[in-house]
C-alpha cells in the first residue's frame, strides 16, 4: 500500500469522510451483541439489520465520495481553469469508451496523454465525461470489487493504493450483504452469525476504507 505525502491537500475536500463513516458504523453497533452464538431469533435479526446497515452506510460513503470528487474536479476547471488528475483519467476513459463503440468510434479522437495536450480540455468533454460517470454513479449496486472498480479506476484510483486484501474482504462483504438480504433470516434456515464476527468484519474493512478517502486529495490534485 501507497503512503500519501501529509502535504497534499485539496480545495474544499476535507477527507474526513472516512471518519463520520467509522463514528457512523460505531453508532450503529450499540446493543449489538459481541458474544457467541446468539440465543434468539432476535439475536440474529439485530445482527443481520447491522449488517444491512453497514453495507448501506459504506455504499453511500463510497458513492458521497465519487460525487465528490466529480463535483470538486468541475468547480475547479470552472474556477480556476485546473484540470485534476480525476478530471483528466475521466476525460481519457471517456474517450477510450467511445473509441470501443461501434456507433461513435468514427467521429471519436485518440484520448490526450502529454502535458501539452491536456491544457487543450475543453468544458464540454468534461461534462461528457462527468455526466457517463455520474450515470454509471446512480446505477451502482453494491460494494464489491466489480462495483469499486467501475467507480474508482476511471477516476485515477489504483488496487495498490489499498490493502492487499481490500478487494477480496469487500466482494466477501458484499456477499454476506446478499446472503441476508435474498435468504431467510430464520434460526436454522442458515448458519448464525455473531455480534463479534459482524463488528470484526467491518473493522477488517477500515483500512481500506479510509485509503479511498485520503486518496480523495490525490486524484483532486492539478495535473
Amino acid at each position: 500500500m501507497l503512503e500519501l505525502d501529509a502535504s497534499i491537500g485539496a480545495p474544499g475536500f476535507t477527507g474526513r469522510r472516512a471518519q463520520r463513516l467509522r463514528a457512523r458504523l460505531v453508532t450503529l453497533a450499540s446493543g449489538l451483541g459481541v458474544g457467541g452464538v446468539p440465543a434468539t431469533q432476535d439475536d440474529v435479526d439485530r445482527i443481520h439489520a447491522y449488517r444491512l446497515l453497514a453495507h448501506a452506510e459504506i455504499q453511500n460513503f463510497i458513492e458521497d465520495l465519487v460525487e465528490g470528487i466529480l463535483a470538486q474536479s468541475e468547480n475547479m476547471f470552472d474556477s480556476r481553469g485546473h484540470i485534476t488528475h480525476a478530471a483528466h483519467h475521466l476525460v481519457v476513459y471517456d474517450a477510450v469508451l467511445k473509441l470501443s463503440d461501434k456507433r461513435n468510434a468514427s467521429e471519436a479522437s485518440y484520448p490526450m496523454f502529454s502535458s501539452a495536450s491536456i491544457q487543450l480540455v475543453q468544458k464540454i468533454q468534461l461534462e461528457s465525461a462527468v455526466r457517463s460517470h455520474r450515470k454509471k454513479l446512480k446505477l451502482n449496486s453494491g460494494v464489491k470489487a466489480s462495483n469499486l472498480r467501475p467507480l474508482l479506476g476511471p477516476l485515477g484510483y489504483r488496487d495498490v493504493w489499498f490493502p492487499l486484501s481490500f478487494m477480496d474482504q469487500m466482494d466477501a462483504f458484499g456477499a454476506s450483504r446478499g446472503d441476508v438480504a435474498h435468504s431467510s433470516g430464520l434460526i436454522g434456515a442458515s448458519q448464525w452469525p455473531s455480534g463479534s464476527s459482524e463488528l470484526a468484519t467491518v473493522k477488517a474493512l477500515q483500512p481500506g476504507l479510509k485509503a479511498i478517502d485520503v486518496y480523495a486529495a490525490r486524484v483532486l490534485m492539478p495535473v
